[in-house]
């Protein structure tokens, strides 16, 4: 797994790095040799390099040296007075100085007129050390960067981002790659910076691995699905009852059910409304169907409760009604998220497992804050909620946060923009009743991955903007089928 920090946490990393024999200086160097290579890859033919007055600025002074010395025109455009640079920043520009790199002020920089053909832009401005909304000369210099139409490449985080929520601070970078160093830092995989990251290129520039970390990105690699025994049969396989559907929103369930069929499960029962049955049954071969008011199958192990159960006394009844089933999990997503927030002592007595799956405005409801505190703070309110109610927190949106009650948290990389439309969370939570039911040991990590997975898959094949539920649900099996 990935490990993702804080800047607090990878500060400390550094400092321990630099006590047990590592230079700062040398870190700067492997920095800028780790930039170096992606700045070649793209060829320019004379490089900006943007430096503030911090550590990240050192690193900046450090490539445009080595760009300088290698041949490729390189000059350094100082956002900040040379005598308030200090430490290993310090060093570093009095090298690249003494190796004839030209150094220009912005305010000199920004009045020159046309930039030459094939200029690349390299943000060294603010990096992990930002302190409060980005102002004066620096928001200057990031404006000018964004509006120049030149490649950018940011060195660690893009400038004006915070490197533990993804907040813009005012004003920020438009990287079209990041080159991270270290370690992965929590504010490259958020919503909110999203837009300004780019690609984001990591290089361990020879820290190690920390311990004691407890946040991860979900790679293909940890995704692990139950080998089927060659005698399985349909009653080894687990049992996924999803309860849902009401009037015109007999589509969640259908969604949902064949998504836990897709994510493994031996039977598939929907238990829907009466009136909703003889649609039903005509539109899933796979699953049986069942009156919603009648009980939940004895054998079942996984229930789904809330797609499409409309927010009258009779989805409540039925969200109440799965909790107290005692089976080995319990799914809630959608409108069973809606009779939860006024329930929640039931999370206390239900089942064994129990995977929330809300956006932010369910999130909001449920938590008390506002869709905006929350999307600052992501991370640790999925997780203090987690811990608080003893559940698996999966808060869906770019890069989703899956929350684990033991405290371990994963950042999913998978997914895309296409993926924004109806359905797509009834998909998700379907698949995870399904993978849950089956025995898969991570159903949430796993389903939210392999949903992202299918995402991708399918827009690669129909563009984001023609990507609907409906292509979103076939995709499923070739995505399993890459694992």
């Amino acid at each position: 797994m990935l490990p993702l920090l804080t800047c607090e946490q990878m500060r400390a990393h550094d400092r321990a790095a630099i006590a047990a024999g590592i230079p700062g200086r040398v870190l700067m160097e492997n920095a800028a040799t780790a930039t170096l290579h992606v700045v070649r890859s793209e060829k320019p033919a004379y490089v900006a390099v943007f430096c503030g007055k911090g550590n990240n600025a050192g690193d900046g002074f450090a490539l445009a040296r080595r760009l300088h010395v290698s041949g490729t025109a390189a000059e350094i455009v100082l956002c900040a007075s040379a005598d308030t640079l200090s430490g290993d920043a310090a060093e570093n520009f009095k090298a690249a100085c003494s190796f004839g790199v030209p150094v220009s002020p912005f305010a000199a920089f920004r009045t020159r007129g046309a930039l030459p053909h094939g200029t690349l832009m390299v943000d060294a401005l603010l990096g992990t050390g930002l302190r409060g909304t980005v102002t004066g000369e620096l928001a200057e210099a990031i404006g000018f960067i964004n509006e120049s139409g030149c490649p950018v490449i940011s060195l660690d985080i893009p400038s004006g981002i915070c490197g533990d929520t993804g907040k813009v601070f005012g004003t920020a970078v438009r990287a079209d790659k990041t080159v991270t160093f270290g370690h992965r830092k929590l504010g490259l995989y958020s919503p909110l910076s999203a837009d300004f990251v780019g690609e984001v290129i990591w290089d361990d520039i020879s820290l190690p691995v920390p311990g004691g970390i407890s946040r991860f990105l979900l790679e293909k690699k940890d995704i692990h699905l139950p080998e089927l025994s060659r005698a399985a049969h349909k009653g080894t396989r687990g049992h996924a009852v999803v309860i849902g559907g009401s009037t015109g929103m007999a589509g969640s369930i259908t969604m949902a059910a064949k998504s836990a069929e897709y994510g493994g499960a031996g039977l598939v029962t929907a238990m829907v409304p009466a009136a909703l049955l003889p649609v039903m049954m005509t539109r899933l071969w796979g699953s049986m169907c069942a009156d919603m008011e009648g009980e939940i199958p004895a054998k079942a192990n996984a229930v789904l409760v809330g797609p499409g159960l409309g927010r009258e006394e009779t989805g409540r009844r039925a969200l109440l009604k799965a909790a107290d089933s005692g089976r080995d999990t319990l799914v809630i997503d959608a409108d069973g998220l809606y009779h939860l927030a006024e329930n929640k002592e039931i999370l206390h007595r239900a089942a064994r497992q129990i995977i929330l799956t809300p956006h932010l405005g369910e999130m909001s409801r449920l938590c008390g804050l506002s869709p905006e505190e929350i999307a600052e703070n992501r991370v640790e309110v999925a997780e203090n909620f987690a811990a608080e109610w003893n559940v698996t927190l999966v808060l869906k949106g770019a890069y989703t946060v899956v929350a684990n009650p033991n405290g371990r948290t994963y950042i999913n990389m998978t997914g895309n923009a296409g993926m924004s439309k109806g359905g797509s969370g009834d998909i998700l939570a379907g698949l995870i009743c399904g993978l849950a039911a089956l025995g898969t040991e991570e159903p949430a990590a796993t389903g939210v991955f392999l949903h992202g997975m299918a995402g991708d898959m399918a827009a690669e094949e129909y563009s984001t903007l023609a990507l609907t539920a409906e292509t979103l649900v076939n995709f499923l099996p070739k995505a399993i089928k890459c694992m």
